[in-house]
């Protein structure tokens, strides 16, 4: 378990073109959000792109967070999770408004959460 002392959070944005970021930026990564927008199903393939490229080279725990569920024609969190092949909800997920700081908060501390050691009482 990492000594965090401090949290340094960075944004890249999810078009392939950038991928030389995520590479930057995972490689020292002890947690990472995986942002979904829930009204844009064209978007959902890239999710998975983005989701095994990570995984590919990290074992640092991740959540997904599921952006724009209260616009029209947004997916039901559940069917993007069953995209995402998480259907049995291995990976932890939320739904977020990034505009909202509690929500944006929520999601963090759910992060954390999965940073945090296994305790065993």
């Amino acid at each position: 378990m990492p000594n965090l002392k401090w949290l340094h959070l960075y944004g890249t944005p999810g078009q392939s073109r950038f991928n030389f970021m995520w590479d930057i930026l995972i490689k020292r990564a002890h947690g990472y959000v995986l942002l979904v927008p829930a009204h844009l199903p064209g978007q959902f393939r890239n999710a998975q792109a983005i989701q095994s490229f990570m995984k590919a080279r990290t074992s640092a725990p991740y959540v997904i967070g599921i952006t724009h569920v209260d616009q029209p024609n947004a997916w039901d969190p559940e069917d993007i999770l069953l995209i995402l092949g998480n259907q049995d909800g291995s990976v932890p997920h939320t739904t977020l408004n990034a505009q909202e700081p509690a929500s944006v908060a929520n999601t963090l501390l759910l992060l954390v959460e999965q940073m945090m050691p296994q305790v065993v009482v």
